[in-house]
């Protein structure tokens, strides 16, 4: 095996638990500041929240969405509270205080996986070339690298708005493996997104391994999923020769 893929968010880290009090913090202050509209229930509103967010960044990459990196947090909020009434005049400012809020009350929320350092060593001493493949904007992602000492075991970082791509589109894989020099067959993908990291591994011919929590529960094989990242190393033994 000449090359391991990496997907960044769910696979190497998640962002954790902060995030998550912190709204339901903001759901309270904003029920208060505005006691006759409805934030509904916390669920509603954490699950309204993730939603716009995963849209928001989603269309930011493929250029929908003409922000500012900066700007894109800001337009989140935005829209959350349009969606529960706060007036258009009144969102504006209130969204650029909550996005600042929300940074400093939770500037490093991304945690790294469990053993992501033990496998990430154990991968290079195979002497295989490691690339990071993310949807994400660099401005976002390479702090999280940076931040947690996980940089140096990179030779590429794949961001999707650098090379106008993004998975699961099979360009985004092509342009990868040709940073890595090395043909699809001789590529390991490791991911956490069916649709956006396995399938298109597995159109192209490569080796893949899903990291799914549920995996030992469904009786996958082992071969292809584990059902966190540092058990990998045990897949990997087989799968690079």
């Amino acid at each position: 095996m000449k090359a391991v893929f990496f997907d960044l968010d769910g696979t190497l880290g998640a962002h954790g638990l902060g995030s998550g009090a912190f709204l339901l913090q903001a759901q309270e202050e904003l029920r208060s500041k505005f006691p006759e509209l409805s934030f509904g229930e916390p669920k509603d509103f954490l699950m309204s929240y993730r939603s716009l967010n995963n849209h928001s960044w989603g269309a930011w990459v493929k250029k929908e969405l003409v922000l500012p990196v900066d700007g894109v947090k800001v337009h989140i909020w935005r829209e959350q509270l349009k969606k529960f009434g706060v007036p258009a005049e009144l969102a504006d400012g209130l969204a650029a205080e909550l996005k600042a809020a929300m940074l400093a009350a939770h500037p490093d929320d991304w945690r790294p996986a469990p053993g992501v350092h033990e496998v990430l060593q154990w991968a290079k001493e195979q002497g295989a070339k490691l690339l990071v493949l993310s949807n994400g904007a660099a401005e976002v992602q390479l702090p999280k690298l940076e931040a947690h000492g996980l940089l140096s075991y990179f030779d590429h970082l794949v961001f999707s708005q650098s090379i106008g791509y993004s998975k699961p589109d099979p360009l985004y894989f092509e342009h990868a493996l040709e940073l890595a020099g090395c043909k699809a067959e001789e590529a390991l993908m490791i991911g956490d997104s069916y649709t956006h990291d396995i399938e298109p591994a597995d159109f192209l011919g490569m080796r893949r391994v899903w990291i799914f929590e549920d995996a030992p529960i469904l009786g996958l094989p082992d071969r292809h999923s584990a059902a966190e990242l540092r058990a990998v190393p045990g897949l990997l033994a087989s799968l690079l020769t």
